[in-house]
């Protein structure tokens, strides 16, 4: 295990440390949970390391502290989100329904943490050198689980990437960084359960920089944040409008009426006559595109179009450029021509020509 992971993953749980006193300082409001959020997630770096750098045997008053970080920042987090991101009340009912496990087994863990160190010490050894007991292993799918469980939550949160796409595209390539960030070191905090600690050394490193990164180019690129926040309430938004349909039903419907019947063809079709066709509002429809296609209905219609019209020009060398823009659905020369050059970066003439 290299010095410079070391580095990676101290670095992370400073700042993470200095965030959540500023953060904690001031009047009481939702800017204390994030200052809550930043000391969960720099402990539990910090306890990993203890673990898998075996430094848990010098510390052994820490054995198991990391159980009940992990279980209260999926729900904190989640208090955030809802409160803060998208302005709804957090119930009593979700309250007990997110909260009572990370209660209940803090309450549990209260005499294991009173033990006295020389008995800890003996129950760390037995876990790095002997058998597994049942009582960790199951705290181990606890922890796991709340992982999982909140990052499925965060995922269903967060906008689709085909959606990020028509943003920035820095703003697309961070979110692509964020993706892949929770997704590795969700897999690699699961090493809980095969106890490897090469995996969570690699998991540690893994979520260190994707913190380091993120807090750096927050920094820099102020509007990163912002617009990811933005994305986050359109995609609640957009989760809302769709859940009265079979959203796969729909993509085979729209997938046939546009590559089977070519019904983009017809220079008259508008985002209401096509949501007609397939039975939808057309909001549903705007959204389905939105959503799952990552265009909106004119850029979707177009490049259906300009697709069509480059065929005909390879296929049909003497055809006329405004035949074959009327026949894929154009109303005009000057549309066409504007249409596929902002498409192709080329003119219909010049792309027949090359």
């Amino acid at each position: 295990m290299s010095d410079f992971g070391h580095f990676i993953v101290q670095v992370s749980y400073s700042i993470n440390v200095c965030l959540g006193i500023s953060y904690s300082i001031g009047k009481l409001n939702f800017q204390r949970i994030l200052g809550v959020l930043f000391l969960l997630v720099a402990f539990i770096q910090y306890q990993f390391e203890l673990i898998y750098t075996k430094e848990l045997f010098y510390q052994p008053y820490f054995f198991l502290s990391y159980v009940p970080p992990i279980l209260w920042f999926g729900p904190l987090l989640l208090v955030v989100l809802q409160t803060q991101v998208f302005k709804q009340s957090f119930s009593f009912l979700d309250a007990l329904k997110h909260f009572a496990l990370p209660t209940l087994v803090t309450i549990l863990l209260i005499p294991i943490f009173l033990t006295k160190s020389d008995l800890k010490l003996a129950m760390i050894n037995s876990l790095y050198y002997s058998t597994t007991t049942f009582e960790y292993l199951i705290l181990s799918v606890l922890s796991v689980g709340s992982l999982l469980f909140y990052i499925v939550i965060l995922f269903n949160y967060l906008p689709s990437i085909k959606r990020m796409q028509n943003k920035k595209s820095f703003s697309y390539i961070l979110f692509t960084i964020l993706i892949l960030g929770i997704i590795f070191s969700g897999i690699s905090f699961a090493s809980q359960l095969t106890h490897s600690l090469d995996l969570l050394y690699l998991g540690n490193i893994i979520f260190a920089c994707l913190l380091i990164i993120c807090y750096l180019l927050h920094l820099r690129f102020d509007f990163f944040i912002t617009e990811l926040l933005e994305e986050i309430r359109a995609a609640k938004d957009r989760q809302s409008h769709l859940t009265s349909i079979n959203i796969q039903k729909a993509l085979m419907n729209l997938n046939q009426a546009i590559e089977e019947e070519k019904i983009y063809r017809n220079p008259e079709l508008t985002l209401s006559g096509l949501a007609d066709r397939l039975n939808l509002t057309p909001h549903q429809l705007s959204e389905l595109l939105n959503n799952e296609v990552g265009k909106n209905f004119n850029s979707y219609i177009i490049d259906f179009r300009i697709k069509d019209a480059i065929d005909e020009l390879q296929k049909n060398k003497h055809a006329t450029i405004l035949s074959i823009a009327l026949s894929v659905g154009f109303n005009s020369n000057s549309a066409f021509y504007t249409a596929f050059k902002k498409v192709t970066g080329k003119s219909p003439s010049d792309y027949r020509a090359d």
